[in-house]
């Protein structure tokens, strides 16, 4: 059994609450979060530190590896993006904090573009149907091209942090952010969950708790105007 939180967005009051939610009713579960942990919001710094600290397992979403591409390859254009969406709420955040901002672009530089748990795979956007012709039948994470094929178009609009495509079905619940939803979506054709609740659009923050490959709770958090203003 997991725990998986939506994209965060900096929203880090209205995260704080949620994990509260989350370890009263299951104090022992793994949690994971689809991403997208800074831009947009507020707390940046605080909503890095408050994962690390709590041991919550995010993947890499589209605005992580922005932010971390503008400090360790600013020539680049995902480091140009970067500036087109908005960052300067980020960047006041680590304000004073470049010891911090270093540490917490190391731990951005290591997170995974998804993660395969027993109870589903979980990733920030999933698996576009542009790849059907990469791979076989049955459960695509098992072929020997998965992961080297998604991670090579980690910056491309069809990649796994980035599409808005209709996904493939890759015979295991997904879970995903990315595009926000005014409610948990699920798709039966591609055995998906969205979960970006749209927190910092004024919205909520949504975690999921799945068990073996079902859907069997989720919590919600309205946001925390504080996170947003």
């Amino acid at each position: 059994m997991v725990a998986v939180i939506g994209d965060i967005h900096s929203c880090y009051n209205t995260l704080k609450t949620l994990y509260k939610k989350i370890i009263n009713i299951y104090p022992d579960i793994d949690i994971y979060t689809t991403g997208d942990l800074v831009d947009r919001g507020n707390f940046a710094f605080e909503t890095i530190n408050f994962i690390i600290t709590k041991n919550i397992k995010p993947v890499m979403g589209n605005h992580d590896y922005m932010f971390l591409s503008y400090f360790r390859e600013p020539g680049s254009l995902m480091a140009q993006n970067w500036l087109y969406n908005n960052p300067y709420k980020t960047i006041m955040s680590y304000k004073n904090l470049m010891n911090e901002l270093q540490q917490h672009l190391e731990f951005i530089k290591n997170l995974p573009i998804y993660y395969k748990t027993s109870d589903c795979f979980i990733s920030h956007a999933g698996i576009s149907e542009y790849f059907k012709k990469d791979f076989g039948e049955g459960d695509l994470t098992k072929s020997e091209i998965f992961y080297p094929v998604l991670y090579n178009t980690k910056e491309l609009s069809i990649g796994i942090m980035w599409t808005r495509d209709k996904l493939l079905n890759i015979g295991q619940l997904q879970i995903v952010g990315h595009t926000p939803q005014t409610e948990i979506k699920y798709d039966a054709d591609s055995n998906t969950y969205y979960i970006d609740t749209g927190c910092v659009y004024g919205d909520k923050l949504t975690a999921v708790i799945i068990d073996n490959h079902n859907l069997v709770d989720f919590l919600e958090e309205e946001v925390h105007m504080a996170d947003i203003k």
